[in-house]
């Protein structure tokens, strides 16, 4: 069962400059933190360059950790990736995730960012718990790109 979400922002900027830097892996450190039960990002690496196939390791402040794979880097317009299957507790539930970040122009000077999250759940007996685990997921990224926003 495939559940999805997602984000958006305005940011008064140029959509190429948006995208360098929000695809670096401080700005995922330094705009998503900890929001109600949802932890921050604590550290993320890229091994070699950014690009499709790429590997990134993500460490959560709860000490959760995550292998990501870069499914799509088309500058400066999308970057994908996909994480899975994460440890337990989450793993119970979900067998893996996709997010996209999306940026687009919004008129002179100005770039939309829309960031999505398809989550794979384990079985559709989950539907309950996945809509509750996405609402909240849903604000913990409009908080990171809110952040993003005032910042740039």
């Amino acid at each position: 069962m495939r559940l999805s979400t997602e984000a958006s922002v305005t940011i008064p900027r140029p959509q190429s400059e948006v995208f360098d830097h929000l695809v670096q892996d401080e700005a995922l450190v330094r705009y998503c933190r900890s929001w109600g039960p949802f932890a921050a990002i604590d550290e993320v690496r890229t091994e070699g360059a950014r690009r499709e196939g790429a590997t990134r390791h993500v460490r959560m402040s709860d000490g959760m950790a995550l292998e990501e794979t870069i499914t799509e880097w088309v500058e400066p317009a999308r970057h994908g990736y996909r994480w899975g299957p994460p440890p337990k507790p989450l793993g119970l539930l979900i067998r893996q995730a996709d997010g996209l970040f999306l940026f687009e122009e919004a008129g002179p000077g100005q770039t939309k960012v829309t960031w999505r999250y398809t989550f794979t759940f384990r079985s559709p007996v989950l539907w309950p718990v996945g809509k509750g685990l996405l609402a909240g997921f849903r604000r913990w990224m409009q908080a990171g790109l809110d952040n993003a926003q005032t910042a740039l």
